[in-house]
């Protein structure tokens, strides 16, 4: 089953803050580690994805970072005759050779992220996360005006609306969306993207972009 379009093209929570008023933002990229028989990379519209591929499974991902934000955009090919159950399979984000969890935002989060961008009064709550995703929603709100804000709503709502379903993966189809990770803590690399399929450990490794000169 072929993958959608528009999830080759930059994530629209990073997106919606181009072209805005606000000083220059600066979208820190990834770029995937390749190697092995299974792992390669693709180039759409000069976005580099990595691609995973085995006679059972695909996963296809990049992962984009601004303001302590990582989205990953991704695509999971059921390539069996039989299919993925929501117990079968699991994907997470991870850091370092020891694997710590990069905390993955539910849609719940975003949900509050939107309420909070809008002028609600949003509760994050009180804990060390809870803390560290309102510092960053605060930081959004400095770098932005009002007219940038809309976008970045409507770019939130855009993540909600395709936000990754934990449901089955049906025999010869595909499973498509975007997840989004909050980083509260300093990072180490690489970042590993993890999937576990069954038995299956699939591991996808990325090191940040290197600047380019002058930057």
């Amino acid at each position: 089953m072929p993958m959608k379009r528009s999830f080759w093209l930059i994530p629209v929570i990073l997106l919606a803050l181009y072209g805005c008023s606000s000083p220059p933002v600066e979208v820190n990229r990834f770029d995937p580690v390749a190697g092995g028989p299974f792992i390669s990379t693709l180039d759409k519209n000069g976005e580099i994805y990595a691609s995973y591929i085995d006679p059972e499974i695909q996963l296809v991902t990049t992962l984009y970072e601004y303001n302590s934000i990582i989205v990953m955009p991704l695509t999971i090919v059921n390539r069996t005759d039989h299919d993925i159950g929501p117990a079968d399979y699991s994907l997470s984000l991870c850091d370092g050779r020891d694997f710590k969890p990069v905390r993955m935002l539910d849609r719940n989060d975003l949900v509050n992220v939107k309420g909070k961008l809008e002028g609600k009064g949003t509760d994050f709550g009180s804990g060390i996360e809870g803390m560290a995703l309102a510092a960053t929603v605060n930081a959004f709100e400095d770098l932005t005006n009002q007219p940038s804000t809309k976008m970045m709503v409507k770019g939130i709502n855009q993540a909600i609306n395709d936000y990754f379903e934990f449901r089955p993966v049906y025999a010869s189809e595909a499973r498509t969306g975007l997840l989004c990770f909050l980083v509260d803590f300093k990072l180490e690399y690489p970042l590993t993207v993890r999937l576990k399929v069954k038995d299956k450990l699939i591991d996808i490794r990325f090191l940040p972009r290197p600047k380019k000169e002058g930057n």
